[in-house]
């Protein structure tokens, strides 16, 4: 999955759920705006004073300030000058002759983190981060993957072992983003599978049960079904599945060019919201027939799927996968 413009969140949006690349699920908030001059002095962003009319005005509130910034056409930023009236700071706004425009080096945003530390867990642990930006448009361009506030990591996929890959990012939880170092040979004794690092340089070996691994949030596997939904002229065949036992009937109707039909059997196993499918047989069946018992299947989580061919192996028909009774999409995102 790729990132999409509206998943995306400004780093000014206090308050909102985050993935934050250091640190994962996370919840961020401003604490402080930091204006550095050219001259090599700091001034915090409340003894400043913007442009609003005919007045300077001083905002106490970061989001506030930041916000008036954006919606000005006059991005500069003032400072009181020697002269004005004392304490300035005191002071909700100040004349033209009161103030200096300032040569702004760069912009320093404090933001307090509050991130998961544990697969079901909100955001209990802390952290404490500064951002440098040349300007306010860089702010206003800096943005994360928004998710739901109160979103828990155990809410993404895990990959499967056979998905995992050298060089692949995946997310762990209370590190962010991570990067695989290394593979073990598989089966391990001790069930290791493989070595992480996280984006600060420490190695995290990873069990086989891929404990507080998961994909990316903006990263997440298709659903594993969803090849199965793919269809032609599904109505010609109209399948539908009977089951008693361990014994499965597949029934179509007939199509007159048909020479013969495939039914593909497969088999799914669920696996942390993940499902890793097998598939076990084709089962060629002669044009003149309009069903298929297949006996000795054992469990439950079978899919079915039924094809006509012509002689010269032209697809004419075929369902989508088919659980029990008529088919059904088994993708959610096409429901």
């Amino acid at each position: 999955m790729e990132c999409k413009k509206e998943n995306l969140i400004e780093v000014f949006k206090n308050n909102h759920g985050i993935f934050h690349e250091k640190y994962g699920l996370s919840v961020i908030y401003i604490k402080s705006i930091t204006i550095k001059q050219k001259n090599g002095l700091e001034v915090d962003s409340c003894r400043t004073f913007l442009k609003k009319n005919n007045n300077y005005i001083s905002i106490s509130n970061y989001i506030s300030y930041l916000n008036e910034i954006f919606n000005s056409e006059d991005k500069r930023v003032y400072i009181p000058k020697k002269e004005a009236t004392y304490p300035y700071y005191n002071r909700s706004s100040l004349g033209e002759s009161e103030v200096q425009e300032i040569q702004i080096e760069s912009i320093i945003l404090g933001i307090n983190i509050s991130f998961s530390d544990g697969d079901n867990n909100d955001f209990g642990s802390q952290a404490f981060e500064q951002i440098s930006f040349n300007n306010f448009d860089e702010i206003l361009n800096h943005k994360f993957w928004a998710i739901p506030k109160g979103t828990r990591p155990v809410a993404y996929k895990k990959p499967l072992l056979r998905e995992i890959k050298l060089d692949n990012l995946f997310y762990y939880v209370g590190c962010g983003v991570v990067k695989v170092l290394k593979l073990f040979d598989y089966p391990d004794k001790n069930n290791k599978f493989c070595v992480v690092q996280t984006l600060e340089g420490e190695e995290i070996t990873i069990s086989t049960s891929l404990e507080h691994l998961y994909c990316l949030p903006y990263k997440q596997p298709k659903n594993d079904l969803a090849f199965l939904d793919k269809n032609v002229n599904e109505l010609l065949l109209s399948p539908f599945i009977a089951c008693d036992g361990q014994t499965y009937n597949v029934y179509w109707k007939p199509i007159d060019e048909a020479a013969e039909y495939i039914i593909s059997l497969y088999k799914y196993v669920e696996q942390e919201k993940r499902i890793d499918v097998y598939h076990l047989k084709d089962y060629v069946v002669n044009r003149g027939d309009r069903f298929l018992t297949i006996p000795n299947l054992v469990g439950r989580n079978f899919i079915f799927k039924v094809a006509a061919e012509d002689r010269e192996g032209k697809v004419l028909a075929m369902s989508r996968g088919i659980k029990y009774g008529y088919p059904n999409f088994l993708n959610e995102e096409n429901r």
